[in-house]
């Protein structure tokens, strides 16, 4: 019977091991690996992250909110004197891909009035209305909330979200419903795989969104954030705020972030022989069944496409 009992609780230990050991998952076959973000050291690498400051929507953002523990980077939303505080660590000048699977592995604790992300954004956002291709989109991978505007509880699934043509009235975007169970524990890996063609967005290695317009053809830097708004649709800031830093359970944690570029076949026209590493064969012209030297020949062309014309290179 003892046997019997260690044998079962044997059992109990391990499923409760395996519940709690982080999703890996593997970028899809040919993407090459560019960039990688452990969070092992003592402090921020100011090479790849930068940390925003100022006020955001009912907190500010400060770098006491942002730490590493030693494995992870934690960004925690606090509240202090009746004032809130979070943090936002984004790459902007640093890292900026175009295309591309990117992922990190996330543990999210939220809390009502507020909500935490992964994303990715580019400055040009609306600055071209109609032509999102070009001035960029905001991207959300993912963004997490315990509750809804309504005060239910949807703490364990995220939603993946687009937005384009700016913030005002021309402002244009689409999402998902909320996808994914069991998320408010244990660290999760969130993806985009970022093509010229279309974009797929990944929870713990399966697609669970296709996007095929809009896609941003523009550079895009990574951002981790949280962000707090009382009634709002992630609910209402508790009475007590969030407790002071040190007490807060409201926290996001990254285990790590990684980019892969794209593999050659998925490149841009434009950039495809470098990317194959393949130089492209002498282009001859001829004019009336006659020979010409390309030097010979002006080619005037004009396009709104910076894939098939980039700067400099007519």
């Amino acid at each position: 019977m003892k046997a019997r009992r260690f044998c079962i609780s044997f059992r109990v230990v391990a499923a409760l091991l395996a519940a709690l050991a982080p999703v890996v998952a593997a970028p899809p076959a040919g993407y090459r690996l560019v960039f990688s973000e452990e969070f092992n050291g003592a402090s921020l690498d100011g090479a790849k992250w930068n940390i925003e400051s100022g006020t955001r929507r009912w907190a500010l953002n400060s770098s006491r909110a942002v730490s590493l523990n030693g494995s992870n980077l934690v960004i925690t939303t606090f509240t202090t004197n009746g004032a809130h505080f979070t943090g936002i660590v984004q790459s902007s000048g640093k890292f900026d891909p175009r295309y591309g699977y990117i992922e990190a592995s996330i543990n999210f604790d939220t809390a009502p009035g507020m909500w935490s992300a992964f994303w990715m954004f580019n400055s040009g956002v609306g600055s071209i209305l109609g032509n999102p291709a070009q001035s960029g989109t905001e991207m959300d991978i993912c963004e997490h909330r315990q509750v809804d505007g309504g005060g239910n509880l949807v703490e364990g699934g995220v939603v993946s979200n687009i937005h384009w043509d700016g913030y005002g009235a021309d402002h244009q975007g689409i999402g998902t419903a909320l996808y994914g169970s069991g998320l408010q524990s244990g660290f999760h890996t969130y993806a985009v795989e970022w093509t010229p063609a279309r974009q797929r967005y990944w929870l713990d290695g399966s697609v669970r969104w296709t996007v095929n317009y809009p896609v941003s053809t523009r550079p895009e830097y990574l951002i981790l954030s949280s962000e707090v708004e009382g009634n709002s649709w992630a609910g209402n800031v508790p009475a007590g705020g969030y407790g002071n830093v040190d007490v807060s359970t409201t926290r996001l944690r990254v285990d790590w972030v990684r980019a892969y570029a794209l593999p050659p076949s998925l490149a841009p026209v434009a950039n495809r022989a470098a990317a194959m590493n393949t130089p492209l064969a002498p282009v001859r012209f001829t004019v009336d069944d006659v020979e010409v030297a390309p030097s010979a020949i002006t080619v005037t062309a004009e396009s709104s496409d910076p894939l098939l014309f980039p700067a400099g290179s007519l």
